[in-house]
């Protein structure tokens, strides 16, 4: 598991460094945009550890709780960039009407 998290973070950093002429992004305020959803992932990653052996294991009760954890992760996500997820929604609502269904 150490290797994989590794190689992960090795492509996830060649990915930045080498894609920045290509792209024009500059790798600071992109990682800085993953901050907010990285608290919100550890958040909802620590409030299922804290209730997945709260009842014996069984395949309803792990699927209430991811159900929970994705649930805190949403709330996490939209106290703290809820703006950023406004505007996001908007553009995608602005894409998606101006596209005509034939």
């Amino acid at each position: 598991m150490y290797s994989m998290v590794f190689v992960t973070l090795l492509y996830c950093a060649a990915m930045l460094i080498f894609s920045r002429e290509a792209t024009g992004c500059e790798p600071i305020p992109m990682l800085r945009g993953l901050v907010r959803p990285g608290v919100a992932s550890i958040v909802a990653t620590a409030g299922l550890v804290e209730i997945k052996d709260i009842y014996p294991h069984s395949p309803a009760w792990l699927l209430a709780c991811i159900a929970a954890a994705l649930l805190a992760y949403v709330l996490v996500l939209a106290l703290i960039d809820g703006k950023s997820l406004r505007e996001d929604w908007g553009s995608i609502r602005r894409i998606m009407t101006s596209r005509k269904i034939e």
